[in-house]
Parts: C-alpha cells; structure tokens; sequence
C-alpha cells in the first residue's frame, strides 16, 4: 500500500451520540445527502459495493486505500468524513443510504448491503451508525476510529448489530478522540458481553494514530491493518 498524504489534521471531538433510535431514518433525514463522492471501479467488472469514510485531513488522503479495495473486487466509494461532522445519527444513515443509491445507481448493481470502512474522523460515522444498521451493511471495518462520543462501552457495544472490526493504535492519544483505553474498554465490553458478539478489536501496541499516512507512516501496520479490513469484509459478505 502507498503512502497517502497528511497535511494539517483539524480536531475530531465529537460529541456524544445516543444510540437508541439509531436504526430509525425519519422522512425528514431522508432529504440528507453526501457532497463529495469518488467511485472507483472494482477490477473484473461488478462488486460488491465499499462505502470508505475519510479522517478529517479530507479524502485525497485516503484515496490510495480505497483504490487498493477496488484493485480487491470491491466498487468502492470514497466519502468525506468532514461532512458527517456534527450530524445526527439519522442524518448520517441517510448520507450513507444516499451514497449507496448513488453508487448502485451509477454502476447498475443490484439492491444488496454495502461494507462500510471508516478512518478517524470517518470511524464515527462507521461505528455509531453503520454498526447498527444490518439491513443497509453487511460489515464495518475501522482504522484508529474517532471513539470520544462513547460513555458507555458495554451499552454501546450491546447496540452493534453488524460484524464490526475496530483497530487501534496503542500509543494514539490523537487530539483526544481516538484514544487507545477507549479501544480497550470496549474490547474488554465486547469480550464479556453475551453471544452473539459484534466487535473485534485489534490493537497494534507500537503504532501511533494514522499509521497509513506521511507522519505517522508505519508500513507493516498499514499492511497488516488494510489485509485484516479486507478479510473482514470477505467474510460477511454474503448474498
């Protein structure tokens, strides 16, 4: 994998989310649209249909990667995790429906579920949403994901209702939002909660925050980070 520029990270704090009525999309949140949208054809023609959700340096950043999941069979749809920022969660579940309409719309592919891959900023979105929509994703995958709207590990985590997989840096303390404890909470909720379980989490204990970008640059979490998310998908996306 090639590494993807950083340029100045703005702060991802984000405020706490409510989970309950996640699932629910009023009419009203229907209206809610993305504005950046980048697709990158699946090699051999027609895949499966990849939502990937930018960090906050914007999506150039993040191009690479999602060029690397279309090289892997995947239609693959790059999103800016700037946009979801503030949003409500029926609000960022209608960005993400329009994204995929969109998607299959443009590449004729049929109404099936989507994966979802969020980065940062971007892994707000993936995990408070897409995590708990199993009739639009079929499997969200995340790289050192913003997790400062999280109070309750064990609630959150009884929420998840698609296969999630949450990788961490283990020395990421990055602008306080994507903390490494906070991983650790929830992987210590997920591994006490009772089946089935929908989170994995995966720490790299040397790796800092961005590890697949310019100043945070570790190649041998990138690889192995990028090689476990396409696994992931591989494996829940079922007919």
């Amino acid at each position: 994998m090639a590494r993807a520029g950083l340029g100045a990270m703005r702060p991802c704090t984000l405020r706490l989310v409510a989970l309950a009525g996640i699932l629910a999309v009023p009419q009203l949140a229907a209206q809610e649209t993305v504005g950046y949208f980048s697709e990158y054809a699946a090699r051999g023609g027609h895949g499966t249909i990849v939502l990937v959700i930018s960090g906050a340096t914007g999506p150039h950043a993040y191009a690479e990667a999602a060029r690397d999941l279309a090289a892997e069979g995947y239609h693959t749809v790059l999103l800016d995790g700037t946009e979801f920022r503030g949003k409500t969660s029926e609000n960022a579940a209608a960005m993400l429906l329009d994204a995929t309409q969109r998607a299959r719309k443009s590449a004729g592919l049929p109404a099936r579920r989507v994966g979802v891959v969020g980065y940062s900023l971007g892994g707000r979105p993936a995990l408070a949403v897409a995590a708990t929509r199993p009739d639009l994703v079929f499997a969200v995958a995340t790289h050192y994901p913003a997790t400062s709207f999280i109070g309750d590990a064990a609630g959150f985590v009884g929420a998840l209702r698609v296969p999630t997989l949450l990788m961490a840096g283990g020395r990421d303390f990055y602008n306080r939002c994507c903390l490494a404890e906070t991983a650790r909470r929830l992987d210590a909720a997920s591994r006490s909660a009772a089946a089935p379980r929908f989170l994995e989490v995966v720490e790299y204990p040397d790796a800092d925050h961005a590890w697949n970008l310019n100043a945070y640059w570790n190649g041998k979490v990138a690889a192995d980070s990028f090689k476990r998310a396409l696994a992931h998908l591989k494996a829940h996306d079922k007919p």
